[in-house]
């Protein structure tokens, strides 16, 4: 049964790709304005789409995590916490993953999602994309 209710309208400025962060590291994704609207209901939503990564073999998370911020410059964890994680398998390495979520209606003008890599991987060569959809 097709999803009725999912938002697919997509559009080319609220759409962003970041490469992964070395082993060990964390970096963080260009952001979102979503406009000097106080509630965010059920409007859109947000999809992350990570690629299979065949070096991702060993058994840690690569965790992506939904920030947000008034002012575009500080950044925090949503609450609730908001959070994607990806599991490395030791023979093939991870799968492809399509997340799609709606934010909280206490979510800021501003959100961003930081990407941490585990200690082993080096995964700098795969990015992962964000793309709101209304």
């Amino acid at each position: 049964m097709a999803n009725e209710f999912g938002r697919n309208i997509q559009d080319a400025v609220f759409t962003t790709s970041k490469a992964l962060p070395a082993a060990s590291a964390t970096n963080v994704s260009n952001s979102f304005d979503l406009g000097n609207v106080g509630f965010k209901p059920e409007q859109l939503e947000v999809e992350i789409s990570v690629p299979a990564m065949a070096l991702h073999v060993t058994a840690n998370n690569t965790t992506i995590t939904l920030h947000d911020s008034a002012d575009d410059s500080s950044f925090a964890e949503v609450v609730p916490m908001t959070q994607v994680k990806v599991l490395g398998v030791v023979s093939t390495g991870s799968v492809a993953i399509l997340c799609r979520f709606r934010l909280p209606p206490n979510t800021r003008r501003y959100i961003a999602f930081s990407q941490t890599c585990g200690a082993t991987d080096t995964l700098t060569a795969t990015s992962i994309s964000y793309t709101l959809r209304f």
